[in-house]
């Protein structure tokens, strides 16, 4: 493995680095990404996620809660994804770790009602 000011260089083959504060000025479309996996935090809902669509990205997966769009949790609900689903969030860490258990504990014995008490440290105020 090696680098260069711009890319990471892996087994000889070299990958493209971007450092852009809007998502907008990202080339998607020239590096041909087919899947943005959005980790930022920052564009988490519909139409902050668009600027990676209008970057010529394909679709988004949002690693995180974003209220008024499809939430898939895999093994769960991934079935009703569709292909003309351009982006989806696939929920929070929690509801990942919660859900298949549930699902399963349904499936098998069914579940009237449920309460979950995440345990999780608040992250420092994120400054765009």
């Amino acid at each position: 493995m090696d680098f260069t000011e711009d890319s990471l260089i892996v087994d000889g083959k070299s990958i493209s680095v971007y450092a852009e504060k809007e998502a907008k000025q990202i080339p998607w479309k020239a590096a041909g990404v087919d899947l943005v996996v959005e980790c930022t935090g920052f564009y988490t809902s519909q139409e902050k996620s668009q600027a990676h669509l209008d970057a010529g990205a394909k679709k988004v997966l949002i690693s995180a809660p974003a209220g008024e769009m499809k939430t898939i949790v895999f093994n769960v609900n991934d079935d009703t994804i569709e292909a003309s689903d351009t982006i989806i969030s696939v929920a929070s860490c929690t509801t990942n770790c919660l859900a298949p258990l549930a699902k399963v504990l349904h499936d098998a014995f069914g579940i009237r009602a449920g309460t979950m008490t995440p345990s999780t440290p608040t992250p420092a105020p994120r400054r765009w």
